[in-house]
């Protein structure tokens, strides 16, 4: 019983806006009521007309231009075209102007980072904490070494470092 006025309380309502929706589409359009008079249309801005003035006083500009002269050189072409066959066709053995001669590189200095100096109360001796590039910590004091490197001196803020094959020296500080 419930079932079924349920379908008829959807139905009815149904019906009724599908009726109203036939019915009211074959009506003509509804025409503007007759009483009301159309508004004038407005007048131009003056600005419009100040633009308007423009528009023609370049139209004019651009008519009387000539046509604009071909430039006497050609912006593209800085000098004349050089013919391929004009070059020297047998190769140059020695450097020419501008050409480096191939030099050795040495390779970089992987310099070891500082960690920290060490000191001790009984002598005055100091001693540097360092990590190489393989991430390795080693205790030395000065004179001692890390591979090519050599530790020359060992002070309270820092440490020279000598790179035995180069000769290069480098100070390396506490951060």
């Amino acid at each position: 019983m419930m079932r079924r006025a349920t379908t008829l309380l959807l139905a009815v309502p149904g019906a009724l806006i599908l009726a109203g929706w036939v019915v009211a589409s074959g009506d003509a359009p509804a025409s503007p009521p007759a009483g009301r008079a159309q508004p004038p249309p407005p007048e131009p801005l003056p600005e419009i007309a100040a633009i308007d003035r423009e528009i023609d006083r370049l139209a004019e500009r651009m008519a009387a231009t000539t046509d604009a002269r071909t430039p006497v050189r050609d912006p593209f072409e800085f000098a004349p075209r050089i013919d391929a066959a004009s070059f020297v066709t047998e190769p140059s053995t020695q450097p020419g102007e501008g050409m480096s001669i191939a030099v050795a590189v040495e390779p970089a200095v992987a310099w070891p980072a500082l960690v920290a100096i060490l000191a001790s109360d009984e002598s005055t001796a100091l001693r540097a904490v360092l990590e190489d590039a393989r991430g390795i910590v080693r205790i030395r004091s000065a004179g001692e070494s890390i591979g090519d490197v050599t530790i020359e001196a060992v002070e309270r803020d820092g440490v020279m470092l000598r790179h035995a094959p180069t000769g290069h020296t480098r100070r390396v500080a506490l951060d």
